[in-house]
């Protein structure tokens, strides 16, 4: 299975295991997945870094160097990529944001 890691998955994965549970751990262990980031996940955690650089002690460049050692692959995205999103369709048990939160 492909699957793209969310910011804060790899930040743990990399620096703060810890905050992982047992079973997130071994899905990621599992050699039958295969786990890419995007360059949005760098360009968050640069901008946290850039606004907090003592309590987001992470910074982009970091978590770049770190998913390419762990030969996690980068999933380039171009803007096409994001417009075909309205032709996904959900499923009925898929989280929804609260009404009103939009």
């Amino acid at each position: 299975m492909k699957i793209l890691l969310d910011t804060h998955i790899l930040i743990w994965l990399h620096v703060a295991q810890k905050k992982l549970s047992q079973k997130a751990l071994e899905y990621l262990q599992n050699p039958k997945h295969d786990f890419f980031y995007s360059p949005v996940n760098i360009w968050e955690t640069q901008i946290k870094h850039s606004a907090h650089p003592e309590a987001f002690t992470i910074s982009g460049e970091d978590l770049y160097y770190l998913c390419n050692q762990a030969n996690i692959s980068c999933l380039p995205i171009k803007s096409e990529h994001a417009i075909t999103l309205k032709t996904l369709s959900y499923s009925e048990n898929a989280p929804r944001p609260p009404q009103g939160s939009i």
